[in-house]
């Protein structure tokens, strides 16, 4: 509503409108609405560094992966900090989605080492990373971390993972802790 109010008053703020209500839809899961405004903002030079990143993971989101890690990889050259996090999450959760694991490995790894709080489908996909390059060790403690969130579909894929990591490693008393 407040949104309105400003974009009624003058055309000069269209842009920081149309990027806030862009990101009120993304945050609220309604991609298909924030996503051709974030495309246009791409070329707005107040926002060419942002509207981007939010591009990208929404791309990432609608299982778009060649597009999300094109559209990541063009930004990551001028971004830092937590922004480079994310952008390694996305180009590596692109890469892995396209079933380039050794690829994605490297990215995923550069995120999680450079956060404090990585996402759970991250740490999975490092997981499974791990286990297709058949280091099980690793494997097991990168899914590991997933499982500490609680039950669902995501920590029961870990599990399952992470047994058959055990059994690799032939630790079968922790492969059976892992299948619960």
């Amino acid at each position: 509503a407040l949104l309105s109010v400003v974009e009624a008053c003058t055309a000069r703020y269209r842009e920081d409108v149309d990027f806030h209500r862009a990101y009120i839809d993304y945050v609220r899961g309604r991609y298909d609405d924030a996503l051709p405004v974030f495309q246009r903002l791409e070329g707005d030079a107040k926002y060419a560094d942002e509207a981007p990143f939010y591009t990208a993971d929404i791309y990432l989101k609608q299982g778009r992966f060649k597009e999300a890690e094109q559209t990541a990889l063009r930004c990551a050259s001028r971004a830092d900090g937590p922004r480079k996090a994310e952008l390694n999450r996305i180009v590596g959760g692109a890469r892995y989605g396209l079933g380039r694991t050794a690829e994605a490995m490297t990215s995923l790894e550069a995120y999680v080492a450079s956060t404090d709080r990585p996402e759970r489908n991250a740490l999975y996909q490092l997981g499974m990373c791990y286990y297709d390059a058949r280091a099980f060790g690793r494997a097991a403690d990168m899914l590991g971390r997933v499982t500490l969130a609680g039950p669902d579909a995501l920590t029961q894929n870990a599990c399952l993972h992470m047994g058959l990591a055990f059994l690799e490693l032939e630790d079968k008393t922790q492969a059976r802790m892992a299948f619960g």
